[in-house]
């Protein structure tokens, strides 16, 4: 046998944190074969989340999406901790208020067997979306809020 699983052993189970639509979950599910990996996908939005299962790729035995709030004091997810090999956060943390940063990822890595890993990608300090932003906006050192209402960080 060749690919992931005889390599690492086993199904990889992964969380996509900020999930949306779908964007990543999909991709993955039909690059890898079905014994390879499991992914659970989360997002505020119960919009964002009825999008996902409502997917022709949506299988809960390959997959499972749900609302959370991660950045909840006393995070729950159906998901035994413990038990994830990759969490993925893209341009999440940026949406969160920078005081609930750490003990957000901390909740998370709750979640992550020894030795898994936070993969992440997220706005930094000056870039072009940054510097769009006009007065009124800058609600702390780097932090501001869109017009929609929503708030974005730049690391």
């Amino acid at each position: 046998s060749s690919g992931i699983n005889a390599e690492y052993g086993g199904t990889r189970k992964v969380l996509e944190v900020g999930c949306g639509p779908g964007n990543t979950i999909f991709p993955i599910l039909e690059h890898c074969k079905e014994d390879q990996v499991f992914i659970y996908g989360c997002d505020f939005s119960p919009t964002a989340v009825e999008i996902v299962k409502s997917h022709s790729m949506y299988n809960e035995e390959r997959c499972k999406a749900f609302v959370c709030d991660i950045s909840a004091e006393d995070l729950s997810m159906p998901i035994e901790e413990g038990s994830l090999d990759f969490i993925t956060m893209i341009f999440v943390l940026s949406a969160l208020n920078p005081e609930d940063m750490q003990r957000c990822v901390t909740n998370l890595s709750r979640y992550l067997k020894p030795g898994g890993q936070i993969l992440f990608r997220d706005y930094g300090r000056y870039d072009l979306a940054q510097l769009r932003f006009k007065n009124g906006q800058c609600l702390g050192d780097n932090f501001y809020a869109r017009g929609d209402g929503t708030k974005v960080y730049f690391f």
